[in-house]
């Protein structure tokens, strides 16, 4: 017989997890097994006319990035200032506000460019990394789901 109460998730392992990024090349595959998932982040070329540019996903500005850049899970007090917002708010604010509940925000990916958070899944690229019009060289973030 099942010990937890119906309609509570069972406690799992937290999702907690934390690599550190480098560009060997055009493009840089991160698994993340306990989300079931890769990111793939590829330098592309910024003039904002090129095919590249208009597939879905996020995209920085390489310039604006600082090492060490590192995908990990969210902790609680981050501050993200996401493009459009006037400042920076806690993470689990924005989540909150998003309707994320307490269990898919766990493991929840941001990535983080010298100790700033420069992008979290599901919202526009921070204003001090994202693309802008003196974008010459981008990075794209996508996510695929694994089975």
């Amino acid at each position: 017989m099942n010990s937890s109460r119906a309609g509570k998730p069972q406690a799992e392992t937290p999702k907690i997890f934390a690599t550190k990024i480098d560009f060997a090349g055009p493009e840089t595959h991160i698994e993340v097994p306990c989300l079931a998932c890769v990111f793939r982040f590829t330098i592309i070329d910024w003039p904002a006319k090129t095919a590249e540019t208009s597939l879905s996903g996020s995209v920085l500005d390489y310039r604006a990035l600082r090492a060490p850049l590192v995908l990990r899970s969210w902790h609680p007090g981050d501050r993200f200032q996401p493009s459009g917002h006037r400042k920076a708010h806690k993470l689990k604010r924005l989540l909150n506000e998003k309707r994320v509940s307490r269990w898919e925000r766990d493991g929840w990916p941001v990535l983080v460019s010298g100790g700033v958070l420069a992008w979290a899944r599901g919202f526009p690229v921070a204003a001090e990394f994202a693309a802008n019009e003196s974008t010459k060289v981008g990075i794209l973030i996508a996510e695929e789901k694994v089975s």
